[in-house]
């Protein structure tokens, strides 16, 4: 029968070795799920008991061992505390108290411990269980594994040390371990790797043989050397976070996936960056994936890693080139599709050029979901900061541009605003913060926002700093800051070399745009644009006095497509031929004389053409006709035209869209 009252006064020696606690004075709950994170426990040495003063709950040595092993059956915990403290007769002196650090372990019994792994070293080669677990030769000299002749058992160091080890016999499942007096308790395989000091992501598996699969394929991994050790891992990061995030990919069985998430519990209580991931496929666990298809368990482990770096990632961190080719990046954020990406731009123009109506007039396209210069715009809060305008000013080109028509609540307009240096971005983070749909912010002009210049930093080195916390703030916070600046008097041949300052401004800017004109007076500009998303390109615009607002103007190209578009569309011949085929879908046929019959009763209008100037126009266009789905053929000698309706559209647009 077993006395558990024999052993309740090592209670104290329990939480002082295991769980790292003065009993001298009170200290922090033991349970991890405990959400108190303050002082709450004494322990009571008369009742051999821990007390907690914010849950009421109360642990005596064999509660201390469920904890700490995650035991449940009493006859297992009283088997366990034997391994522990023997045959228990009085508590140990606090001169022989057992740590889990090797440090007060008996030298003598260390030695020994260390001439045994290095004898299973050399014998080594007299198995080949590795090699048919997919582990290879230089991972065996790697980890020092070895192998026990007398046992017919492998030999797995926990650590570089040799201060403990596990022996596995290959023909039974059978574990041989030291004694805890020996060499203090079991401790978790590669504790190490929790104390890496950078953000190496780290495998929490169940088996050391997993443990080294992982490693052997690129990873860093702890094994819990079984589902009970997860208490370890708790108790662990508990003392240290890592810095890295965890991968809890333990077995894919029911005493795997049940551990797995109740050592996700614990970790989330904790606040530990971690991840569930089955790096194992369909197989039991890592070891066996190895086994199978060592390149499919490397790929998994490489996904994983790009996950978990995802948890503790910052904006400071390196990463590899295979890693940037597996991120699942978001397409780039467009305010004007094609011209205009989130992030820092700029817009130039010799002084009274337009450039605040055309500021004004974007402000009015996105927030009203309509095209600027002919490009679609996302549709979302703007925010203009009017810095060299007036309320009457702002009113009177409201009223030209957009009339009487009630004008949308997502436009901000704001006449003044702070420096740099003197909290300007503070003040954006917390109108952004109050209006999240702003994700256009357009500052005219850059100059009134300026803050103080560092003359030892010289003219680049304050523009570029000052472009930088620009570029840096739109890029945190996902949104597009417009700058409107000025051009210089001179003249270049590239206009890009005219913005006003040095050429810090247009380094740090991801997208740069100049407005250009002959002379100050002309309505017609050049708008040249290019950056880091956008095609370099020159758009001839127009400011439109009718509209009050500037309009994309066509090339000469452009203008000959649209032009003959036109002609095609408005042709009294082509326009009476599609109304017969409105009337007759399956065909129709007949002489030029009957078009001209069927272009009075079907239109109403008389044709002006002769029947052989009828036959050349249908021969012109007889290409955009077949473009149109109209198919036409002609019987020279009956002197008859024949037009049929396609079936099916061979493309999907017309000849001219």
């Amino acid at each position: 029968m077993n006395n558990f009252d024999e052993y309740k006064h090592y209670a104290e020696n329990f939480l002082n070795s295991f769980f790292g606690v003065k009993t001298t004075k009170n200290f922090r709950c033991i349970n991890p799920s405990h959400k108190d994170d303050k002082p709450s426990m004494s322990y009571d040495k008369h009742a051999h008991r821990a007390h907690c003063f914010g849950c009421n709950a109360s642990y005596d040595l064999f509660d201390l061992v469920e904890l700490y092993y995650g035991i449940k059956d009493k006859g297992e915990q009283f088997k366990r505390v034997q391994e522990i403290y023997g045959k228990g007769t009085t508590p140990p002196t606090k001169t022989k108290t057992i740590q889990k650090s090797d440090e007060n372990v008996c030298k003598d019994k260390r030695a020994e411990i260390q001439k045994y792994i290095e004898k299973s070293i050399q014998n080594v080669g007299k198995t080949n269980f590795f090699k048919s677990r997919g582990i290879t030769d230089e991972s065996v000299i790697r980890f020092g594994l070895g192998y026990d002749i007398d046992r017919k058992a492998i030999v797995i160091p926990y650590n570089k040390t040799y201060t403990y080890y596990q022996t596995r016999c290959i023909e039974e499942k059978k574990f041989f371990k030291p004694k805890s007096e020996d060499a203090g308790a079991e401790p978790l395989y590669n504790l190490d790797a929790l104390r890496l000091k950078d953000k190496t992501p780290i495998f929490i598996v169940e088996s050391p043989l997993c443990a080294i699969s992982i490693m052997q394929c690129g990873g860093v991994a702890i094994s819990t050397c079984g589902t009970s050790g997860i208490n370890k891992v708790v108790t662990a990061v508990k003392k240290k976070t890592p810095n890295g995030a965890l991968i809890l990919c333990l077995d894919n069985d029911e005493p795997g996936k049940r551990a797995s998430l109740e050592l996700e519990d614990k970790l989330k209580s904790l606040k530990i960056k971690y991840l569930i991931y089955n790096i194992a496929s369909e197989c039991k666990d890592p070891n066996e994936l190895l086994q199978k298809d060592a390149n499919r368990l490397k790929g998994n482990i490489e996904k994983a890693i790009i996950e978990a770096k995802k948890l503790t990632f910052s904006e400071f961190d390196s990463f590899t080139a295979r890693e940037l080719q597996e991120m699942d990046l978001p397409p780039i954020k467009w305010i004007v599709k094609d011209i205009l990406p989130q992030g820092l731009a700029i817009i130039a123009a010799p002084s009274k050029a337009g450039k605040s109506w055309m500021m004004f007039q974007l402000c009015l396209a996105v927030t009203q979901n309509q095209t600027f210069l002919e490009k679609e715009t996302i549709h979302c809060g703007c925010w203009y900061l009017a810095l060299e305008d007036s309320k009457p000013r702002m009113k009177e080109r409201m009223l030209k541009m957009n009339g009487q028509k009630l004008l949308p609540n997502n436009l901000h307009i704001t006449l003044k605003a702070p420096t740099l240096d003197k909290g300007l971005l503070e003040v954006i983070e917390i109108k952004i913060a109050m209006h999240p749909d702003i994700k256009l912010i357009i500052i005219d002009t850059l100059q009134k926002v300026r803050g103080k210049v560092d003359r030892d930093a010289g003219v680049y080195g304050n523009d570029y700093r000052e472009m930088g916390l620009l570029k840096d703030f739109a890029d945190k916070k996902g949104i597009c800051i417009l700058l409107v600046h000025h051009l210089r008097k001179m003249r270049d041949e590239d206009v890009f070399n005219q913005i006003s300052g040095s050429t810090g401004i247009m380094g740090a800017c991801d997208t740069i745009f100049t407005i250009s004109k002959k002379k100050r007076q002309d309505e017609d500009a050049v708008l040249s644009m290019t950056g880091r998303d956008i095609a370099e390109d020159d758009i001839a615009i127009m400011y439109d006095k009718n509209l009050h607002k500037w309009v994309k103007v066509c090339n000469a190209e452009e203008k000959e497509e649209k032009q003959r578009k036109r002609e095609y569309q408005e042709n009294d011949v082509i326009r009476t031929i599609k109304a017969i085929i409105n009337e007759n879908p399956y065909g129709w046929k007949g002489g030029a004389t009957d078009i001209m019959k069927k272009a009075n009763d079907l239109l109403g209008i008389t044709l002006s053409e002769t029947p052989k100037s009828i036959g050349k126009i249908i021969q012109n266009y007889e290409l955009q006709l077949y473009y149109d789905d109209i198919e036409h053929k002609y019987n020279k000698n009956r002197r008859l035209h024949e037009f049929y309706k396609k079936p099916e559209k061979t493309f999907n647009n017309t000849y001219f869209d």
